[in-house]
């Protein structure tokens, strides 16, 4: 059940973003640049959270397999190109709202994925949860 506050938060402050997102892009007109600079501001909010769970024992890289790393290359590759579409729609689009609610239909994509490639089971319940959000 945790992970279901976690995803409430994650909602929560995923409004605020949209928010803000829409803000910036009102007051330039560079999207993609704009995207740009949140990674490196992210990048580097990032940075200073992995040294200082480094430094209090909270991770050790050592124990992530190396296997990984080509995973967390791919990741953040197409997390950098939902960032600019994503961007680009909140742009374009008059509420930031309407694109958040197109951009959370990857839920299908998302299960669909996870049953053809992790055999993740699909029932009643699922589909209606899909429906729901």
């Amino acid at each position: 059940m945790l992970w279901l506050y976690f995803a409430v938060a994650a909602a929560f402050v995923a409004g605020f973003i949209d928010v803000i997102a829409k803000k910036i892009t009102n007051e330039n007109n560079q999207a993609i640049n704009s995207a740009l600079i949140t990674f490196i501001f992210t990048g580097l909010f990032s940075f200073i959270l992995i040294i200082y769970r480094i430094k209090h024992n909270y991770v050790d890289l050592n124990k992530i397999d190396r296997k990984n790393y080509i995973h967390f290359i791919i990741y953040a590759l197409l997390f950098l190109l939902i960032e600019i579409f994503y961007w680009q729609s909140i742009k374009y689009g008059k509420n930031p709202g309407m694109s958040r609610l197109v951009y959370n239909t990857n839920i299908i994509f998302t299960f669909t994925v996870a049953y053809l490639f992790f055999n993740a089971t699909i029932n009643f319940k699922t589909i209606v949860g899909i429906f729901i959000t």
